[in-house]
């Protein structure tokens, strides 16, 4: 049953949990407060005008509110912190296969002998569970995972394709976003925002107006990853009507709620109007510079991992103990639905000067392998 876009809407505002915030529309084009620059380990300089092609659609007009090159080092920093989380998006995806042959025990599908049999690696070491996802992402993704783990459904592993194929661009779009983000930071300009007062890391500390029609749209290019959050977490599938596991449960990691999820499943593919500007706006919510919230960390994923491929599959469910998910510092979101005349984000990134990065298989494959070696050095 489809949600409406008030429920979505409300589900969205949930998103936002911060208790202080202040409402910023500038009249004319200004720098960030110093002290808000320092929270970023930027240096507040008098603005001034620079054509060199960084930030092209703020830095000529309202001019540059830090050294550029001090810019340019925190956004490399974003990069490489995007990097490691594609890495740790491929690794979180391969659970599907450990989480099939899961709940195929629970459901008496299959007999832990059987489900002993078809598991040949262990999750429980972690230099086997680094060297399988080296096996898998240098490999033929998909068989190889099949091999291992006896087989998944089709209607799976078409999903684990799409969810594989989905990587580069939700996290180039995730890239464009931050870019946008930090020009819009370091720029005198009239973008209007909300400052979230000493709030947690997971809270955004400034929320940028942005349109909903191109950011939220851009941020679509995720619904794959969503998915498998949504799908590993709660046994909800946000594109598919039916249950991936015939198992409904609560792994929830305090990133985001079954609500969020049950609300993308009702509504994820609803072409009108209303449910197109929720969507969106969960969506922009969700954005976070350093935090992707459908993305567990390594340490989540390898719990994730022993407990499913325990040998003796007879944990319960209801007996799994998530990590919590935490953000990776301070960071920057965005938002459309309080402020008005919000910018266009996707516009600002595309003039950004911001390289192409690839975060495609094959380069995230030598960060594992380069992961590998330290670890048995």
């Amino acid at each position: 049953m489809m949600n409406s876009p008030i429920h979505i809407f409300s589900i969205a505002i949930a998103l936002l949990v911060a208790n202080s915030q202040v409402v910023v529309i500038p009249t004319n084009n200004t720098c960030q407060a110093p002290i808000v620059l320092a929270s970023f380990n930027l240096t507040a300089i008098p603005p001034s005008q620079v054509t060199n092609g960084t930030c092209g659609s703020l830095y000529p007009s309202g001019g540059a509110c830090v050294n550029v090159a001090n810019h340019i080092a925190i956004v490399q920093a974003r990069y490489a912190w995007l990097k490691q989380k594609a890495m740790d998006a491929l690794n979180y995806n391969m659970q599907y296969a450990n989480a099939s042959l899961y709940f195929q025990v629970q459901n008496g599908v299959i007999t832990v002998t059987q489900a002993v049999a078809q598991s040949t690696i262990s999750s429980t070491s972690t230099s086997n569970s680094i060297l399988s996802s080296i096996t898998n992402v240098i490999g033929s993704v998909m068989s190889k995972v099949s091999s291992m783990m006896g087989g998944l459904p089709s209607w799976m592993q078409g999903l684990f394709n799409t969810y594989n194929v989905q990587v580069n661009p939700c996290f180039q779009a995730w890239q464009n976003l931050t870019d946008a983000s930090h020009c819009a930071l370091t720029s005198a300009n009239s973008i209007p925002y909300i400052l979230n007062v000493n709030q947690p890391n997971q809270t955004p500390a400034i929320m940028w107006g942005a349109n909903p029609a191109t950011a939220g749209t851009l941020l679509r290019s995720c619904n794959a990853l969503l998915d498998t959050y949504c799908s590993l977490s709660y046994g909800v599938s946000v594109t598919r009507a039916n249950q991936p596991f015939n198992a409904t449960f609560n792994w929830g990691d305090g990133a985001l709620s079954k609500d969020v999820c049950t609300a993308f499943a009702g509504s994820i593919n609803a072409t009108d109007s209303g449910s197109v500007l929720a969507i969106n706006n969960i969506y922009m919510l969700m954005f976070h510079t350093n935090y992707m919230r459908f993305i567990p960390g390594p340490a989540a994923i390898q719990n994730l991992g022993t407990f499913l491929t325990n040998p003796s599959f007879n944990q319960a469910p209801n007996t799994f103990q998530p990590v919590a998910s935490a953000a990776s510092g301070i960071g920057m979101g965005i938002i459309s639905s309080s402020l008005a005349n919000p910018a266009d984000f996707v516009a600002i990134a595309q003039l950004s000067g911001a390289p192409v990065n690839t975060y495609s298989v094959s380069k995230i494959a030598m960060g594992v392998m380069v992961l590998l070696i330290s670890l048995i050095a």
